[in-house]
């Protein structure tokens, strides 16, 4: 039976048999903005029990990290359609997430909506998030490997240990630098990091910077260190760590004190974090934008030059000298079994300053050669040779007068130095060890005194001639 009642909404009065001496009835109010459903139970013992359900509003705010929206709930029916919705209307925030990584929370601390579940079970809970005041609440479970997550978040806490004239920053146990394991929880801070974060400091006014330096110093160690600084500071860091290979897709972490995210380059976070001259933006081995972000790019050589044409001041990183690679060693592979210094002695006439190899490289290859010194010698010689037969010795000694060299295989035998002035502005190139010197050496004077057209070539440019 349906009566017009004196409110602004419909009275309809169903009435259904529930037994022979007992009688359900449901009793329906339809208004402009909810739904009143009453039932109750006629018998001639009991009383009437009245119980309210509540329509989901026709429009639901949202909010995340602040920011508010709202979507309409006409056609969703599933919490999970609600999900999509508010992926839609936060694109550029979450696009970055899976649908299943998002959950919707009626409180900050309330439990998550269940997924699969009806909107019209939630009805009561979600009544409040038809207000702006109120709204439902996104979060998003963390897309970011565990152990990057820790470093951020040890970061302040570090501990600087000075090791005689050799300092170190020490993270707590099972926090590796940059989430990597293989780079241990121990920082070397190498003088030529102070020198260039007090070349910032001095410099102020200029905020966009490129490290440049021979592949394998330590360029990306130095960004762990510039990070530790930052977080002291509670600075914002945009961290873009380097893609090996080239075509791996590009990560951006966001780093706040909140804890770290890993958002796509089109998101708004993104983008907002870069448009401020707070944030410390560092880059590592490849190209960027500009933005207003005070930025640090880390670069092998053949890299920075164009970016002096973007307005970005360029700073050079020396190799390490031996007393640094015995501090390193002291710090990092103190074991014998580990790394023999006889080893690492040995690599180092060959490869010279370079810890990626005379370290990192020799360590693991120890290791998968069951502590075949000997072994893991011939073999890292043998990368040194071929890369000394990748180019003529002309090539060679063109790449040292010029002060110019790229690609892969010249780093191994040509290194850019910390230029004898002290200044950090400036490099000079100077063979990469004692053997790559004595090996072209005794190559380009056996050209010279065969009197090969290589030779000749050697001869002109050592007179100077064109």
């Amino acid at each position: 039976m349906v009566s017009r009642g004196s409110g602004s909404g419909i009275h309809i009065r169903l009435r259904t048999a529930a037994s022979p001496s007992a009688h359900r009835h449901l009793a329906i109010f339809v208004s402009a903005s909810r739904l009143d459903c009453q039932s109750y139970c006629s018998h001639p013992l009991k009383s009437l029990h009245a119980q309210a359900l509540i329509m989901v509003p026709a429009r639901i705010w949202l909010s995340f990290k602040n920011n508010l929206s709202d979507v309409q709930t006409d056609g969703l029916v599933f919490v999970n359609d609600l999900v999509h919705a508010a992926k839609k209307d936060f694109s550029r925030s979450l696009r970055a997430y899976d649908t299943s990584d998002i959950t919707l929370h009626t409180a900050e601390h309330a439990e998550p909506l269940t997924s699969h579940s009806r909107l019209a079970e939630h009805a009561e809970q979600l009544s409040a998030c038809g207000l702006p005041e109120t709204p439902l609440i996104i979060k998003v479970k963390s897309n970011v490997e565990e152990d990057i997550v820790r470093f951020w978040k040890a970061l302040p806490e570090a501990t600087l240990v000075v090791d005689g004239e050799m300092e170190y920053l020490e993270l707590k146990e099972s926090t590796y630098v940059l989430g990597r394991q293989d780079l241990g929880h121990r920082l070397l801070v190498r003088p030529v990091y102070k020198e260039l974060c007090e070349h910032f400091e001095q410099k102020s006014s200029c905020n966009k910077w490129v490290v440049a330096g021979t592949p394998g110093i330590g360029k990306t160690i130095f960004s762990a260190y510039c990070m530790w600084i930052a977080a002291c500071k509670k600075k914002t860091v945009v961290w873009e760590p380097f893609r090996f290979p080239e075509n791996n897709p590009l990560k951006s972490y966001l780093m706040t004190s909140g804890g770290v995210e890993l958002v796509d380059n089109k998101t708004s976070d993104l983008a907002n974090a870069l448009n401020n001259p707070e944030t410390v933006y560092i880059i590592d081995g490849k190209a960027l934008p500009m933005c207003g972000a005070w930025t640090l790019h880390l670069t092998p050589p053949h890299l920075h030059r164009p970016l002096r044409q973007l307005g970005f001041t360029i700073l050079y990183m020396g190799p390490w000298d031996w007393e640094e690679m015995e501090h390193c060693k002291a710090i990092l592979y103190p074991n014998e079994e580990i790394l023999p210094t006889k080893l690492m002695d040995r690599l180092f006439d060959w490869y010279g300053g370079v810890p990626r190899y005379v370290l990192e490289l020799a360590s693991a290859r120890l290791k998968a050669l069951d502590g075949n010194e000997e072994a893991v010698l011939q073999e890292m010689v043998a990368k040194v040779k071929l890369a000394l037969d990748q180019s003529s010795p002309f090539e060679f000694f063109q790449a040292l007068q010029a002060a110019s060299i790229s690609g892969d295989h010249p780093h191994l035998v040509i290194h850019i130095q910390r230029h004898p002035s002290g200044n950090l502005d400036q490099f000079h190139l100077r063979w990469a060890s004692h053997q790559t010197r004595t090996v072209m050496e005794k190559v380009m004077a056996q050209e010279i005194r065969s009197g090969s057209s290589c030779g000749k070539m050697l001869m002109r440019v050592m007179a100077g001639e064109s």
